[in-house]
């Protein structure tokens, strides 16, 4: 079974998510940056859904400290409530594998979720 860990600061956003995937997938939760680095230094998940826009340490800073974690390939989704354009834009500028602009729809994220875990 696949491995996602999610990384968010909103408590529903975070229930939604899992509830969603939590059927096909192993689902981690974390509510900060930190959080996923200390996860990461000890798990190696297949995808990493990640909040851009949360408290603390952002989803960038996130995103720069996971490249740094030896040994971490898993793929990367972030979750932008930004324009899809803006959000594009700085997925390309970050070396995201993919994003998803919020408010979703359910079978938006399990379908890009599936699409990225069959491309690894």
């Amino acid at each position: 079974m696949k491995h996602i860990l999610i990384v968010d600061d909103n408590a529903s956003c975070l229930v939604l998510a899992r509830n969603i995937l939590q059927d096909e997938f192993h689902v981690n939760v974390v509510t900060s940056g930190e959080q996923a680095i200390k996860f990461l230094t000890r798990n190696q998940p297949d995808l990493v859904i990640l909040d851009l826009n949360m408290l603390g340490m952002s989803g960038e800073e996130t995103l720069q400290r996971m490249r740094e974690i030896p040994g971490f390939t898993g793929k990367v989704m972030l979750l932008s409530a930004q324009t899809a354009e803006a959000a594009k834009l700085l997925c390309s500028r970050l070396h995201a594998d993919s994003f998803l602009v919020k408010p979703y729809q359910a079978k938006d994220l399990k379908s890009l979720v599936i699409q990225l875990l069959e491309d690894k």
